[in-house]
């Protein structure tokens, strides 16, 4: 399978912008998280076997890093790959894309957690779920990879 799939298509219409004709950062958070209810489906690994497993997952972390704005009337896309696939949960790398010019407007790691709702916590991956996970692609944080790599700010210095 490829590293990357896609799982959201939008436009910056008006009324999702400031008033400077910029995408408002909460939409971003919406767009990233309807795209990623879309992946477990894309794996295989469905709402519905995870009903039948007694388990869930959680957002446990997300971290969005914003490279270049989204203006209103952009068509852009998100897609999303696996880039670690522990025992009790996954991490994904989604970014943003200018559906014209390819360009990655910004990203955004999410960490999932494998829950059961009756003990209320976290609680290991069933076993066919993580056979299909940790072969989709892991790495998609590799070095180089998209060169979305944190860049410092101009005023700062490299440190720790």
């Amino acid at each position: 399978m490829a590293r990357w799939h896609e799982l959201y298509r939008a436009c910056a219409s008006p009324g999702i912008c400031d008033q400077y004709g910029h995408m408002n950062v909460r939409w971003y958070a919406h767009f990233l998280d309807d795209a990623i209810f879309h992946i477990w489906s894309k794996f295989g690994t469905g709402w519905k076997e995870m009903e039948a497993h007694g388990v869930h997952t959680v957002t446990a972390s997300t971290t969005t890093h914003f490279r270049k704005e989204i203006k209103s009337a952009d068509l852009f896309v998100v897609e999303s790959g696996v880039a670690r696939c522990g025992s009790k949960s996954v991490t994904f790398r989604q970014h943003f894309k200018s559906v014209e010019t390819g360009e990655t407007h910004g990203y955004q790691d999410v960490v999932e957690v494998f829950f059961d709702p009756k003990t209320r916590k976290s609680t290991a991956m069933p076993a066919q779920s993580a056979r299909r996970w940790r072969g989709v692609g892991e790495g998609v944080r590799a070095r180089g990879d998209l060169g979305l790599r944190p860049k410092l700010s101009p005023w700062r210095t490299a440190g720790p």
